[in-house]
């Protein structure tokens, strides 16, 4: 049996910082999914950068200097909650990766909307 596997492999995602508090203290939280926090183990390794907020209380999610992030799930899924969640409140472009066997695919979703739309290039 071939199995699917969905990841974040760069990219990334800029949030306002209330919305990244919300999501971090949420019960069913997209984010918390996406910057895979488990457990503190190997956390520089396996976890996407976050910044402090800047000036204007954006935080940075930066998927590019880590591993691959799995996800579990399509990352469009996933992705697609998020936004329709918050809208423009989420913005960025995140590359992602799915894997089955030894066919694989790499797209681009683009978060960069005003309204809760995402774009796969």
């Amino acid at each position: 049996m071939l199995e699917l596997k969905f990841y974040i492999v760069g990219g990334y995602i800029k949030t306002e910082k209330k919305i990244f508090q919300q999501e971090m203290l949420g019960k069913d939280s997209c984010l918390r999914q996406i910057l895979n926090w488990k457990g503190t183990k190997d956390f520089a390794e396996k976890h996407p950068i976050v910044s402090k907020p800047d000036k204007d209380d954006i935080v940075t999610i930066d998927f590019n200097y880590t591993v691959h992030v799995e996800l579990g799930q399509p990352a469009i899924d996933i992705l697609s909650s998020l936004k329709s969640r918050y809208g423009g409140g989420i913005r960025g472009k995140v590359c992602c990766r799915w894997l089955a066997g030894y066919s694989m695919s790499n797209f681009v979703i683009d978060l960069d909307s005003e309204d809760d739309t995402i774009q796969q290039a």
